[in-house]
């Protein structure tokens, strides 16, 4: 049976975006917590998840990701 392992990326500051984007590729689920999607994409990598009342994203940045699940 596999393993489930699974991320989630918040709304807070990261000082090394390309050490977490490596850290994050162990992880078989990604989950942008909110404003966590910005720290996503700087990092090009695509959530599976994002959830949240999503008050701290750009409208423009959603609308990318608009095919993601949302919770």
């Amino acid at each position: 049976m596999a393993t489930l392992s699974a991320a989630l990326i918040g709304n807070g500051e990261i000082i090394d975006h390309q050490n977490l984007k490596n850290q994050l590729a162990a992880f078989s689920l990604l989950i942008a917590v909110d404003g966590g999607l910005k720290h996503c994409d700087k990092m090009g990598i695509r959530p599976h998840i994002i959830v949240g009342d999503l008050d701290s994203i750009p409208h423009d940045l959603l609308d990318r990701y608009a095919a993601t699940e949302i919770v």
